[in-house]
C-alpha cells in the first residue's frame, strides 16, 4: 500500500474525474469518492445524499411516465 500523498495522485481520485464518474455513472460513481483520503465526511455524505436522492428521482419519474404512456396507448 503506498501513502496517503501517492494515493491522492491517482486520476480516479481527482475532482474532475469523480465528478465525470458521478454524472456518467450516477451513485456508482460514488465509490472512489468514498476511498478518497483527502476528502472531508461530511462531504461524502451530503455528496451522497444529493446523488442518491437525484437518482431516486430520476428513477420514480422514468416509471411514472411509463405507466403514463402505457395508459395513453391503452386508449388508443
Amino acid at each position: 500500500m503506498g501513502n496517503v500523498s501517492e494515493n491522492i495522485n491517482k486520476w480516479y481520485y481527482k475532482t474532475w474525474a469523480i465528478v465525470i464518474l458521478i454524472v456518467l455513472l450516477g451513485p456508482l460513481g460514488l465509490v472512489p469518492l468514498w476511498f478518497r483520503p483527502n476528502t472531508e465526511k461530511r462531504i461524502k455524505i451530503v455528496v451522497s445524499f444529493v446523488v442518491l436522492t437525484s437518482s431516486l428521482y430520476v428513477i420514480l419519474s422514468a416509471v411514472n411516465n411509463y405507466y403514463i404512456l402505457l395508459n395513453y396507448y391503452k386508449t388508443l
